[in-house]
Protein backbone atom coordinates (compact mmCIF):
# COMPACT_ATOMS: atom_id res chain seq x y z
CA UNK A 1 0.00 0.00 0.00
CA UNK A 2 1.65 3.26 -0.71
CA UNK A 3 1.89 6.30 1.79
CA UNK A 4 -0.71 8.22 0.33
CA UNK A 5 -3.49 5.39 0.33
CA UNK A 6 -2.25 4.12 3.88
CA UNK A 7 -3.17 8.23 4.61
CA UNK A 8 -6.34 8.07 3.29
CA UNK A 9 -7.50 4.40 4.87
CA UNK A 10 -5.66 6.38 8.00
CA UNK A 11 -7.99 9.06 7.79
CA UNK A 12 -11.22 6.89 6.41
CA UNK A 13 -10.84 5.52 10.27
CA UNK A 14 -10.72 8.89 11.78
CA UNK A 15 -13.90 9.69 9.82
CA UNK A 16 -15.29 6.46 10.16
CA UNK A 17 -15.03 6.49 14.04
CA UNK A 18 -16.49 9.72 14.49
CA UNK A 19 -19.39 9.66 12.14
CA UNK A 20 -20.33 6.45 14.84
CA UNK A 21 -19.98 8.97 17.54
CA UNK A 22 -22.34 11.28 15.75
CA UNK A 23 -25.04 8.07 14.94
CA UNK A 24 -24.77 6.04 18.42
CA UNK A 25 -25.07 10.01 20.16
CA UNK A 26 -28.50 10.08 17.88
CA UNK A 27 -30.10 7.01 19.72
CA UNK A 28 -32.97 7.08 22.12
CA UNK A 29 -32.90 4.39 25.20
CA UNK A 30 -34.83 1.38 23.54
CA UNK A 31 -34.66 -0.96 26.35
CA UNK A 32 -33.84 0.44 30.32
CA UNK A 33 -30.33 -0.68 31.85
CA UNK A 34 -31.40 -3.55 33.63
CA UNK A 35 -29.39 -4.44 37.04
CA UNK A 36 -26.80 -7.45 37.07
CA UNK A 37 -29.00 -10.66 37.68
CA UNK A 38 -28.26 -13.57 39.90
CA UNK A 39 -31.30 -16.12 40.49
CA UNK A 40 -31.16 -18.54 43.55
CA UNK A 41 -29.07 -21.98 42.35
CA UNK A 42 -31.42 -24.76 42.25
CA UNK A 43 -29.56 -28.25 42.05
CA UNK A 44 -33.03 -29.98 40.00
CA UNK A 45 -32.96 -27.17 37.68
CA UNK A 46 -30.71 -26.17 34.80
CA UNK A 47 -29.11 -23.19 35.63
CA UNK A 48 -27.37 -20.94 33.07
CA UNK A 49 -23.89 -18.55 33.30
CA UNK A 50 -23.68 -15.75 30.99
CA UNK A 51 -20.09 -14.90 30.25
CA UNK A 52 -19.26 -11.80 28.81
CA UNK A 53 -16.22 -10.98 26.39
CA UNK A 54 -13.97 -8.22 25.92
CA UNK A 55 -15.39 -4.41 26.52
CA UNK A 56 -17.20 -5.89 30.10
CA UNK A 57 -16.49 -4.98 33.60
CA UNK A 58 -18.92 -6.63 35.69
CA UNK A 59 -21.60 -7.37 33.09
CA UNK A 60 -21.72 -3.80 31.89
CA UNK A 61 -19.79 -2.56 29.08
CA UNK A 62 -17.05 -0.55 29.24
CA UNK A 63 -15.36 0.89 26.37
CA UNK A 64 -13.60 4.14 28.00
CA UNK A 65 -14.63 7.27 26.58
CA UNK A 66 -17.84 5.59 25.58
CA UNK A 67 -19.55 3.85 28.52
CA UNK A 68 -21.63 6.45 29.62
CA UNK A 69 -22.67 7.27 25.86
CA UNK A 70 -23.47 3.78 25.69
CA UNK A 71 -25.56 3.38 29.19
CA UNK A 72 -27.57 6.34 28.56
CA UNK A 73 -28.49 5.44 25.43
CA UNK A 74 -29.78 1.85 26.48
CA UNK A 75 -26.91 -0.17 25.13
CA UNK A 76 -24.73 -0.50 28.78
CA UNK A 77 -25.33 -3.92 29.48
CA UNK A 78 -23.73 -6.94 28.06
CA UNK A 79 -26.13 -9.51 27.94
CA UNK A 80 -29.60 -7.38 28.20
CA UNK A 81 -30.53 -8.40 24.47
CA UNK A 82 -30.94 -12.40 26.00
CA UNK A 83 -32.58 -11.37 29.59
CA UNK A 84 -35.89 -11.43 28.45
CA UNK A 85 -35.66 -15.22 26.42
CA UNK A 86 -34.63 -16.38 29.84
CA UNK A 87 -37.05 -14.74 32.28
CA UNK A 88 -39.98 -15.17 29.81
CA UNK A 89 -39.07 -19.18 30.46
CA UNK A 90 -38.42 -18.86 33.70
CA UNK A 91 -34.74 -20.01 33.36
CA UNK A 92 -32.58 -19.64 36.46
CA UNK A 93 -29.51 -17.53 35.21
CA UNK A 94 -26.92 -15.08 36.96
CA UNK A 95 -23.89 -13.10 34.69
CA UNK A 96 -20.07 -13.11 36.15
CA UNK A 97 -17.57 -12.20 36.42
CA UNK A 98 -19.33 -9.40 38.72
CA UNK A 99 -16.12 -7.52 40.25
CA UNK A 100 -16.21 -4.38 37.89
CA UNK A 101 -12.39 -4.09 36.84
CA UNK A 102 -12.85 -1.40 34.22
CA UNK A 103 -12.13 -4.71 31.86
CA UNK A 104 -8.64 -4.92 32.82
CA UNK A 105 -8.12 -8.76 33.92
CA UNK A 106 -6.82 -11.09 32.64
CA UNK A 107 -8.82 -14.44 31.34
CA UNK A 108 -7.60 -16.60 33.82
CA UNK A 109 -8.41 -14.10 36.61
CA UNK A 110 -11.75 -13.92 35.24
CA UNK A 111 -12.31 -17.51 35.46
CA UNK A 112 -10.72 -17.79 38.67
CA UNK A 113 -13.29 -14.82 40.40
CA UNK A 114 -16.24 -16.86 38.00
CA UNK A 115 -15.29 -20.52 39.61
CA UNK A 116 -15.27 -19.27 43.28
CA UNK A 117 -18.13 -17.55 42.59
CA UNK A 118 -20.13 -20.78 41.49
CA UNK A 119 -18.42 -22.81 43.99
CA UNK A 120 -20.44 -20.19 47.04
CA UNK A 121 -23.59 -20.99 45.21
CA UNK A 122 -23.25 -24.52 44.72
CA UNK A 123 -21.66 -25.69 48.08
CA UNK A 124 -24.42 -26.69 49.87
CA UNK A 125 -26.38 -28.42 46.74
CA UNK A 126 -25.77 -32.35 45.75
CA UNK A 127 -23.81 -32.61 42.90
CA UNK A 128 -25.47 -32.70 39.40
CA UNK A 129 -24.86 -31.69 35.99
CA UNK A 130 -26.88 -28.82 35.76
CA UNK A 131 -25.10 -25.89 34.85
CA UNK A 132 -25.04 -24.09 31.29
CA UNK A 133 -22.09 -21.83 30.99
CA UNK A 134 -22.65 -19.47 28.06
CA UNK A 135 -19.91 -16.97 26.80
CA UNK A 136 -19.87 -14.61 24.36
CA UNK A 137 -16.61 -13.74 22.46
CA UNK A 138 -13.29 -14.51 24.40
CA UNK A 139 -16.55 -15.04 27.91
CA UNK A 140 -16.29 -18.63 25.58
CA UNK A 141 -12.71 -18.68 26.46
CA UNK A 142 -13.49 -17.99 30.07
CA UNK A 143 -16.40 -20.75 29.86
CA UNK A 144 -13.75 -23.67 28.84
CA UNK A 145 -11.29 -22.10 31.65
CA UNK A 146 -13.90 -22.31 34.04
CA UNK A 147 -15.43 -26.14 32.96
CA UNK A 148 -12.12 -27.14 33.73
CA UNK A 149 -11.63 -26.15 37.43
CA UNK A 150 -11.42 -29.87 39.20
CA UNK A 151 -14.29 -29.25 41.32
CA UNK A 152 -16.85 -27.26 39.38
CA UNK A 153 -16.66 -29.37 36.07
CA UNK A 154 -18.75 -32.33 37.80
CA UNK A 155 -21.84 -30.02 37.85
CA UNK A 156 -21.59 -28.48 34.47
CA UNK A 157 -23.65 -30.05 31.93
CA UNK A 158 -22.67 -27.77 28.72
CA UNK A 159 -20.78 -25.11 27.63
CA UNK A 160 -21.92 -22.76 24.50
CA UNK A 161 -19.56 -20.49 22.97
CA UNK A 162 -20.74 -17.99 20.47
CA UNK A 163 -18.18 -15.55 18.62
CA UNK A 164 -15.06 -17.00 20.60
CA UNK A 165 -11.71 -16.59 19.48
CA UNK A 166 -10.55 -20.25 19.80
CA UNK A 167 -7.65 -19.88 18.00
CA UNK A 168 -7.33 -16.28 19.12
CA UNK A 169 -7.42 -13.98 16.67
CA UNK A 170 -5.23 -11.42 13.83
CA UNK A 171 -6.35 -8.35 15.34
CA UNK A 172 -4.26 -9.25 18.14
CA UNK A 173 -1.70 -9.48 16.45
CA UNK A 174 -2.18 -6.69 14.05
CA UNK A 175 -2.14 -4.59 17.75
CA UNK A 176 1.19 -5.45 18.67
CA UNK A 177 2.54 -5.17 15.15
CA UNK A 178 1.14 -1.61 16.11
CA UNK A 179 2.26 -1.12 19.14
CA UNK A 180 5.25 0.05 20.84
CA UNK A 181 5.97 -0.93 25.00
CA UNK A 182 7.99 2.13 24.87
CA UNK A 183 6.38 4.33 22.79
CA UNK A 184 2.99 3.62 22.47
CA UNK A 185 1.39 3.39 18.87
CA UNK A 186 3.38 4.04 15.87
CA UNK A 187 1.03 5.27 13.84
CA UNK A 188 -0.70 8.85 14.72
CA UNK A 189 -4.62 7.42 13.42
CA UNK A 190 -4.26 4.40 15.23
CA UNK A 191 -3.31 6.28 18.57
CA UNK A 192 -6.30 8.10 17.98
CA UNK A 193 -8.90 5.52 17.63
CA UNK A 194 -7.38 2.47 20.19
CA UNK A 195 -6.71 5.40 23.22
CA UNK A 196 -9.95 7.30 22.57
CA UNK A 197 -11.49 3.86 23.15
CA UNK A 198 -8.70 2.34 25.59
CA UNK A 199 -7.73 -0.55 23.42
CA UNK A 200 -4.15 -1.04 24.15
CA UNK A 201 -1.89 -3.77 25.79
CA UNK A 202 -1.19 -2.00 28.71
CA UNK A 203 -4.79 -1.40 29.17
CA UNK A 204 -6.39 -4.81 27.78
CA UNK A 205 -4.07 -7.41 29.72
CA UNK A 206 -6.24 -10.23 27.72
CA UNK A 207 -4.41 -9.35 24.45
CA UNK A 208 -1.82 -11.36 24.38
CA UNK A 209 -3.83 -14.67 25.18
CA UNK A 210 -5.66 -14.15 22.24
CA UNK A 211 -2.71 -13.32 19.45
CA UNK A 212 -2.26 -16.26 16.87
CA UNK A 213 1.52 -16.16 16.84
CA UNK A 214 3.61 -18.05 20.12
CA UNK A 215 6.08 -15.75 20.76
CA UNK A 216 6.06 -16.47 24.89
CA UNK A 217 7.64 -19.39 25.71
CA UNK A 218 5.64 -20.03 28.67
CA UNK A 219 2.67 -22.42 27.99
CA UNK A 220 0.39 -20.24 30.21
CA UNK A 221 0.32 -17.08 28.28
CA UNK A 222 -1.92 -19.39 25.77
CA UNK A 223 -4.30 -21.73 28.28
CA UNK A 224 -7.25 -19.73 27.24
CA UNK A 225 -7.11 -21.25 23.72
CA UNK A 226 -5.20 -24.52 24.90
CA UNK A 227 -7.03 -25.47 28.04
CA UNK A 228 -8.58 -29.24 27.14
CA UNK A 229 -12.48 -29.99 26.96
CA UNK A 230 -13.89 -32.17 30.32
CA UNK A 231 -14.80 -35.36 29.54
CA UNK A 232 -18.64 -35.57 30.62
CA UNK A 233 -19.73 -32.20 29.45
CA UNK A 234 -20.73 -30.84 26.29
CA UNK A 235 -19.06 -28.41 23.95
CA UNK A 236 -20.99 -26.41 21.88
CA UNK A 237 -20.36 -23.15 19.42
CA UNK A 238 -22.22 -20.87 17.30
CA UNK A 239 -20.19 -19.13 14.18
CA UNK A 240 -20.95 -16.01 12.76
CA UNK A 241 -19.16 -13.31 9.93
CA UNK A 242 -20.46 -10.27 8.25
CA UNK A 243 -20.24 -8.94 4.56
CA UNK A 244 -21.47 -5.31 6.19
CA UNK A 245 -21.88 -4.06 9.19
CA UNK A 246 -24.05 -1.75 10.71
CA UNK A 247 -21.34 -0.82 12.79
CA UNK A 248 -18.85 1.18 10.70
CA UNK A 249 -15.86 0.31 12.70
CA UNK A 250 -15.90 -3.11 12.48
CA UNK A 251 -15.96 -2.58 8.50
CA UNK A 252 -12.55 -1.13 8.99
CA UNK A 253 -11.10 -3.94 11.51
CA UNK A 254 -12.83 -6.43 9.16
CA UNK A 255 -10.78 -5.35 6.43
CA UNK A 256 -7.68 -5.17 8.54
CA UNK A 257 -8.06 -8.94 9.71
CA UNK A 258 -8.79 -9.72 5.85
CA UNK A 259 -5.18 -8.61 4.75
CA UNK A 260 -3.67 -9.75 8.31
CA UNK A 261 -4.75 -13.56 7.75
CA UNK A 262 -3.97 -13.33 3.51
CA UNK A 263 -0.44 -12.05 5.21
CA UNK A 264 -0.27 -14.83 7.14
CA UNK A 265 -1.91 -17.79 5.19
CA UNK A 266 -4.62 -18.28 7.56
CA UNK A 267 -7.38 -17.95 5.08
CA UNK A 268 -6.19 -20.76 3.07
CA UNK A 269 -5.60 -23.20 5.75
CA UNK A 270 -9.33 -23.26 6.99
CA UNK A 271 -12.95 -24.22 4.79
CA UNK A 272 -13.77 -20.44 5.47
CA UNK A 273 -11.19 -18.71 4.04
CA UNK A 274 -11.06 -15.13 5.43
CA UNK A 275 -14.43 -14.47 6.79
CA UNK A 276 -15.05 -12.52 10.26
CA UNK A 277 -17.21 -10.90 12.33
CA UNK A 278 -15.42 -7.74 12.32
CA UNK A 279 -13.43 -8.82 15.33
CA UNK A 280 -12.64 -12.71 15.40
CA UNK A 281 -11.92 -14.78 12.16
CA UNK A 282 -15.01 -17.26 11.30
CA UNK A 283 -12.72 -19.98 11.56
CA UNK A 284 -11.37 -19.46 15.07
CA UNK A 285 -14.88 -19.88 16.02
CA UNK A 286 -15.61 -23.62 15.52
CA UNK A 287 -15.13 -25.69 18.66
CA UNK A 288 -17.14 -28.76 20.30
CA UNK A 289 -20.12 -29.55 18.21
CA UNK A 290 -21.01 -26.75 16.08
CA UNK A 291 -24.65 -25.57 16.05
CA UNK A 292 -24.73 -23.49 12.82
CA UNK A 293 -22.66 -20.10 11.13
CA UNK A 294 -25.02 -16.91 11.43
CA UNK A 295 -24.53 -13.82 9.40
CA UNK A 296 -23.97 -11.51 12.35
CA UNK A 297 -21.10 -8.58 13.37
CA UNK A 298 -19.59 -9.09 16.49
CA UNK A 299 -22.18 -7.48 18.58
CA UNK A 300 -25.53 -7.98 16.55
CA UNK A 301 -25.54 -11.07 17.85
CA UNK A 302 -25.81 -10.07 21.11
CA UNK A 303 -29.24 -8.26 20.43
CA UNK A 304 -28.26 -4.73 22.75
CA UNK A 305 -30.79 -1.86 22.54
CA UNK A 306 -31.68 -0.85 19.29
CA UNK A 307 -29.87 -3.34 17.92
CA UNK A 308 -32.38 -5.62 18.34
CA UNK A 309 -33.69 -4.45 15.20
CA UNK A 310 -30.91 -5.34 13.17
CA UNK A 311 -31.06 -8.64 11.24
CA UNK A 312 -27.51 -10.20 12.44
CA UNK A 313 -29.64 -10.37 15.66
CA UNK A 314 -33.16 -11.83 14.31
CA UNK A 315 -30.67 -14.74 12.75
CA UNK A 316 -28.77 -15.28 16.18
CA UNK A 317 -32.10 -15.62 17.97
CA UNK A 318 -33.57 -17.67 15.62
CA UNK A 319 -30.76 -20.10 15.88
CA UNK A 320 -29.42 -19.75 19.35
CA UNK A 321 -33.22 -19.81 21.19
CA UNK A 322 -34.71 -22.99 19.77
CA UNK A 323 -31.49 -24.62 20.45
CA UNK A 324 -31.22 -23.75 23.98
CA UNK A 325 -34.99 -24.55 24.53
CA UNK A 326 -33.59 -28.21 23.80
CA UNK A 327 -30.98 -28.23 25.92
CA UNK A 328 -32.26 -26.62 28.96
CA UNK A 329 -34.86 -28.15 31.05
Amino acid sequence: MSSKAQSDFHWKILFVLLASLFLVAKLQAQTKNLELVDSPYDSNRDYVVLIPGAGASGGELAVKNLSRLLKITGHGTYFSGYYNYFEERNINYTVCPRIRDQDTRTLLARALECIAFLNTKTKFSPIKRNIILIGHSMGGNIARLVAASPVLSLRVKAVLTISTPHQGTVLGDFVFDQYSEEKGWLDPAYRAVMEFIGFTPKDKRYIKELVTERTNSDPSAYLAQEVLNRPGIAYYSIANYTRFSLIPPLNITKRIIANEMIERGLNQSNQYGNKSDGIIPLYSMVWGKLVGVVEADHWEGLCIGVLKYAHGCHKMTELLFPFLDELIQ
